[in-house]
């Protein structure tokens, strides 16, 4: 079917761009995430500016654990798409899974300047300042997060961090 047509095609010419990208979606859907990824990174390293394959290829490696790769993947797709709330997330997640607290707050700060109501990044800032023991902060992201009519056991969880 299509794989052996895209493979076909890869034979005749191995960077060819479209046929990695279909072929690593392809092997994405079909639950094969290391062939996936492979695909993706041909595709990266052939056509660094195709942000959607960079961005494919960091949500893998987020996935796997590849958190160093993840923020490489996050930070090259953000080089042509600088405003790209998802990829943002993506790279803040990265980041701080990475332990770069500080490169992880500076993403999700990008988010709040481009969406102030986005709860994703308002949490993520507000669990980064409980981290870090800014508590100063971390009531600030709250109080935003209340505001929006925000209600959770993570808010409430929160909440009691900052009271104690």
């Amino acid at each position: 079917g299509a794989r052996r047509a895209y493979e076909r095609a890869l034979a005749s010419s191995p960077q060819l761009p479209g046929v990695l990208w279909n072929l690593a979606l392809l092997a994405e859907r079909e639950g094969s995430v290391e062939e996936a990824e492979k695909s993706f990174a041909k595709l990266v390293a052939a056509k660094p500016d195709w942000e959607d394959a960079a961005f494919r290829l960091g949500f893998l490696q987020l996935q796997r654990g590849e958190y160093a790769g993840a923020v490489d993947s996050f930070e090259t797709c953000l080089k042509k798409r600088k405003d790209w709330v998802e990829a943002l997330l993506n790279l803040g997640l990265a980041c701080w899974k990475f332990e770069d607290l500080d490169a992880a707050a500076e993403a999700f700060g990008r988010v709040m300047a481009l969406d102030a109501k986005n709860t994703d990044a308002i949490r993520a800032l507000t669990a980064i300042a409980i981290e870090r023991k800014d508590h100063k902060q971390a009531w600030e992201m709250h109080q935003k997060l209340a505001a929006l009519g925000e209600r959770s056991v993570e808010l409430s969880y929160n909440l009691g961090l900052l009271l104690q």
